[in-house]
């Protein structure tokens, strides 16, 4: 449910608001100003009410404010006593409209860690300053044109954990400054314009990532084999590049700690590799859907046991599947392999069009199959093709339908 309306002003009457979070609403007219006073807020989120209009107060010395979230209102003027928020360690802000002075008064935060600046997707941003806040942990730039002038200052913020870059027009070379980004835990990059760039060796630099996300980036040529060098990654999103090909690196099921996995809507081909210590893995989601995979589907692949989801649907994969590895897949929630040439067998060996559970299912099956949806699709001289959907309790994701 969304709010409209404007602000109570009866807000500013709590005086022990310690945390007030309006965002993602329809609120609209002016935002009460001495909400901005109270001694004992901390956070401020009144970010997405585009129709709402902030005007910031005179700061006093000792302003208490710890987040302050602005993004996407009528925000037009900072005022001087800005560097009065000596507390403020995370910032979101938007850059367009707003006074020159804000670079300068940022810069006099002595707390600020986090950064999330918005721009106006054709703003071609002068944004070096920030690479003079060295203490920053955390950056989000959002709504950029970069297409002149790329983010080389990035390579300064040597203490980021977490870098995020969204929407952007990247269409000048990545800057390899950001590969010295020693401590990087967290990248992501979504819907940039990186149009027949190859996504760089030096992504194996970051020793520390946790999570890597490159989202409908345009990326070309093949996946680095530098990537097996993320020995603390847990969770790899390399989705939408349909100018992405080449094989998956041997390398990357080899991590030891992976265990969310989504390279779908790419353009890669080549067969899979076998998952290293499948019994010991922590590999619960493997999505690699609507590509261009060929050959059959490793054994260790039905092995993992930890498996909840495995899309491979849309792709050129081959061979048989025993059934009975299916149903020891007892984390299992969803299964989904259309669009293959594949075939399914029972235990002896016999091909079958149709399947069912084991005639005495065990505890797995009694208390959580909802139902097991197999069809069989045959096309004169296209051969066969095996779809297979295995849905529990109320979890459907049915990723052969998006």
């Amino acid at each position: 449910m969304e709010l409209t309306g404007k602000v109570p002003e009866f807000f500013a009457e709590l005086s022990s608001l310690s945390i007030l979070d309006l965002s993602y609403n329809h609120f609209e007219g002016q935002f009460p100003t001495k909400i901005f006073q109270l001694k004992s807020l901390r956070t401020l989120d009144v970010s997405e009410n585009p129709s709402l209009s902030v005007n910031l107060p005179d700061f006093l010395d000792g302003n208490s404010l710890e987040t302050l979230n602005l993004a996407s209102t009528n925000l037009s003027y900072i005022p001087s006593s800005f560097v009065n928020l000596k507390s403020l360690k995370s910032l979101s802000i938007s850059t367009a409209e707003t006074s020159k002075e804000l670079p300068s008064l940022i810069g006099e935060l002595p707390s600020l860690t986090e950064l999330q600046l918005f721009g106006s997707e054709w703003e071609k941003p002068v944004l070096s300053w920030v690479g003079n806040l060295k203490q920053l942990t955390g950056l989000a730039l959002n709504q950029y044109d970069f297409s002149q002038s790329a983010p080389s200052w990035i390579g300064n913020l040597t203490n980021l954990a977490s870098l995020e870059i969204w929407d952007c027009n990247m269409s000048m070379p990545i800057p390899n400054q950001i590969g010295n980004l020693a401590k990087l835990t967290d990248l992501e990059l979504m819907d940039c314009d990186f149009f027949g760039q190859q996504i760089p060796s030096w992504i194996g630099n970051f020793t520390k990532l946790t999570r890597l996300e490159i989202f409908e980036c345009g990326c070309s040529g093949s996946i680095p084999s530098t990537i097996g060098n993320l020995t603390q990654l847990e969770e790899l999103e390399i989705v939408l590049n349909m100018e992405l090909n080449g094989t998956i690196p041997r390398s990357l099921f080899a991590l030891l700690g992976l265990k969310f996995i989504d390279l779908s809507e790419n353009q890669l081909s080549g067969s899979l590799e076998d998952i290293p210590s499948p019994l010991s893995s922590s590999l619960w989601t493997i999505l690699l859907n609507n590509n261009q995979l060929t050959g059959p589907i490793p054994k260790s692949f039905f092995q993992l046991t930890n498996l909840e989801y495995l899309a491979l649907e849309s792709n050129k994969l081959t061979g048989t599947i025993e059934l009975s590895s299916i149903w020891r897949l007892k984390s299992l929630s969803m299964l989904s392999l259309s669009n293959n040439l594949i075939s399914l067998t029972d235990d002896e060996g016999s091909t079958s069009a149709s399947a069912s559970a084991p005639s005495e299912p065990n505890s797995l099956w009694q208390d959580r199959l909802d139902a097991i949806l197999l069809f069989t699709f045959t096309g004169l001289g296209f051969g066969v093709g095996f779809a297979l959907a295995v849905m529990f309790e109320s979890q459907a994701v049915l990723l052969h339908n998006r």
